[in-house]
Formats: structure tokens, sequence, C-alpha cells
């Protein structure tokens, strides 16, 4: 996921101390090997019902966002011990106010109720929710464009 976020989206980083990466408004980039090969090559490597899992998961999650196009954040990392200096908003920054200025939405989801909190200070809103069987509650969220980061 990471490399085709990568390599096909858009990749923030900080110092080694934080990531984000981000599906463009108008798609991933085409990439070689393309998304689905890529797909179909991890799928060899999952166990039991991982893949199932992974369909399960993508399928509640997709008709929760939006349907116009939207930045999508697909992945948030901060190094342990270095949460909540601001390394994670500084990866996010440069999307946010990129969206901002072409007034295109942006969306995530979540399981981690602190995660929520934190982004819902960044001006995203709980949009929908859901449960994939044996899994987390997870929070889809949404921020609207506007002046402000």
């Amino acid at each position: 996921m990471f490399d085709v976020r990568h390599l096909g989206g858009e990749l923030w980083v900080r110092d080694n101390l934080a990531a984000a990466a981000w599906n463009p408004p108008d798609g991933l980039r085409p990439i070689d090997p393309p998304v689905a090969e890529r797909w179909a090559s991890l799928a060899g490597y999952l166990h039991g019902n991982e893949l199932e899992r992974i369909e399960s998961y993508g399928d509640a999650l997709d008709p929760l966002l939006p349907e116009r196009p939207h930045w999508y954040l697909g992945i948030l990392g901060t190094a342990p011990g270095q949460q909540g200096n601001g390394h994670g908003k500084a990866v996010m920054a440069p999307i946010l106010e990129r969206a901002n200025s072409e007034r295109v939405p942006q969306s995530l989801e979540t399981c981690v109720a602190s995660n929520r909190d934190v982004y819902q200070r960044w001006g995203f809103e709980v949009t929908g929710e859901f449960r994939v069987a044996e899994g987390p509650q997870v929070w889809v969220m949404v921020r609207e464009p506007s002046n402000s980061v």
C-alpha cells in the first residue's frame, strides 16, 4: 500500500519522523506494475482469511467516502515518542493547503479514538462509521475546503 501511494499518489515525509501518503482527487497515477497486479501478488503472502477481511473492509469503507473527487489520506504515521510534536500536521499541511486552494475535500478513516480527536481539531468531521467482523470501530472523516489549515 505504501509503494502504491508513493509511486501513484503523493508522499510527504518529515525528517524520518512522520509520513503522510495521499491518493489524489483524480486517482492514482499509473504505475508499473499496475495496482491490480500488485494486489494480486500480495494475495500470495496473506494467510487464512486476511484477503477476505481486506476486501470486506474496502466494501464497508467505499460507500462512506465522498462521491466527488477528493484527496484521500491512506497512511499517516509518526515515529513513536514523537507524537504530539506537530510532525503529523507538518506532513499533512501541504495537501490540506493545496486542497483548500483547489476547493477539494479530503477524507480519511481511523480506528483510534485519540487520532479521531486530533483529526477533528484539524477540521475533519466524522461522516460515517462501521465495524468489520473481528475488527475495530472505524470512523470515516471528511474535511471540507476552508481558509485555514
